[in-house]
């Protein structure tokens, strides 16, 4: 399970407002931001009996709009969802391997 509610605790008070533009983002997208957030989760909590996988939000962001553009997806729609930095220093880390933004 894609943790939506990381990315709005991050900038949207109204969690609603997220879940809303997650929900219009092809399934593809979402489906490989959960298998983002699953293969580099520092933890996970269990939610309705099911687990929600927590990562670094800063990676993530950096992950979303590379597959963004690679999937000619809308960058600022993706962008906004995220208040923090895009990675680190011009890289991120996807199961231990760094890569470069």
């Amino acid at each position: 399970m894609f943790n939506t509610n990381m990315i709005t605790k991050i900038k949207y008070k109204d969690s609603e407002k997220t879940k809303k533009r997650v929900g219009k983002l092809p399934d593809s997208f979402v489906k490989e931001l959960e298998s983002f957030a699953k293969r580099n989760s520092i933890f996970s909590t269990k939610v309705d009996d099911q687990l929600v996988y927590h990562c670094c939000p800063s990676c993530l962001k950096a992950h979303a709009l590379k597959k963004a553009g690679e999937m000619k997806h809308n960058l600022k729609e993706i962008e906004e969802m995220f208040d923090c930095e895009i990675g680190h220093l011009g890289y991120y880390l996807d199961k231990g391997e760094i890569i470069k933004i």
